[in-house]
């Protein structure tokens, strides 16, 4: 089961995010916040990790 564990500002910050996790090898999937899909890249997204990996996911991503 994936976890939302983080919305990053929009697509850019969550893909940096993103590679960040999955260089310490947790996987991690994106999402953009259904409301506000239609802003594209500008949009809110939010970011999405194993329910075994969250503990580790945040406290990588605790200073971003």
């Amino acid at each position: 089961m994936w976890i939302h564990i983080r919305t990053a500002p929009n697509k850019v910050i969550a893909e940096m995010w993103v590679e960040l996790l999955e260089n310490q090898w947790i996987p991690a999937k994106i999402k953009p916040i259904e409301e506000d899909a239609h802003l594209g890249m500008t949009a809110p997204h939010r970011i999405y990790v194993p329910t075994d990996r969250v503990k580790v996911a945040a406290e990588i991503l605790r200073n971003c």
